[in-house]
């Protein structure tokens, strides 16, 4: 099934958020933040390149469990489109996204690679979301800079993955209590690098 089939299929089975609640989204980058890796064509593929199949149950716990507090998802990438839906499809994750909200680095205007701008003009500023109501993931710290720099987008929640291969439980937990609308916990002065994710949603909101 091709990319823009795998969409459809996306589109067609998600569920939005109804009329007159609350408007939040939440933004992930993909390379190093969803994905372990940066994904290309000589990385490792498809599950490999999200951790591994206990860590894609981890990622899809956590992205049922935002998604059961009312909040859309949304990639911001400077990877290519193809690459993160290819790669999102592969491990049955592309259910939790629609077609509009992922953005690869097709969707930022050519020269011009700034996470801060393509967030207002394409997410924030059509659906008049404001930017206490968005929540933007990323390992790349410049990005978020450039998030809280930025006039339009100063006061979104900015959440910094320092592992270096992607989320782990700490990093989900956090996000899945800021969708919740609970104050994050402090970080836990671990050794960041040796944790490995396995974050699992309370039962009564992890769905079927």
């Amino acid at each position: 099934m091709g990319a823009s089939a795998s969409f459809l299929d996306a589109e067609e089975g998600y569920e939005p958020i109804r009329v007159g609640q609350r408007k939040r989204v939440v933004l992930f980058d993909f390379d190093k933040t969803l994905a372990a890796v940066d994904v290309n064509l000589y990385s490792q593929q498809g599950v490999a390149a999200l951790g591994g199949h206990d860590r894609v149950k981890s990622l899809d716990s956590m992205l049922a469990a935002i998604r059961s507090f009312g909040c859309d998802l949304g990639i911001v990438s400077f990877n290519s489109r193809s690459t993160v839906v290819k790669t999102l499809n592969a491990a049955r994750l592309l259910r939790h996204f629609r077609a509009r909200d992922c953005y690869g680095i097709e969707q930022h205007p050519k020269g011009d690679l700034d996470k801060a701008k393509l967030t207002f003009a394409k997410i924030m500023k059509p659906r008049g979301i404001r930017p206490q109501d968005v929540c933007f993931v990323d390992d790349n710290g410049d990005n978020l800079r450039d998030l809280r720099a930025n006039r339009n987008t100063k006061g979104c929640e900015l959440h910094h993955v320092r592992t270096g291969m992607g989320m782990d439980d700490e990093d989900m937990e956090r996000v899945v209590r800021w969708a919740e609308g609970k104050k994050p916990p402090r970080r836990r002065k671990t050794d960041r690098l040796a944790t490995r994710a396995s974050w699992k949603a309370p039962a009564e909101i992890v769905s079927d």
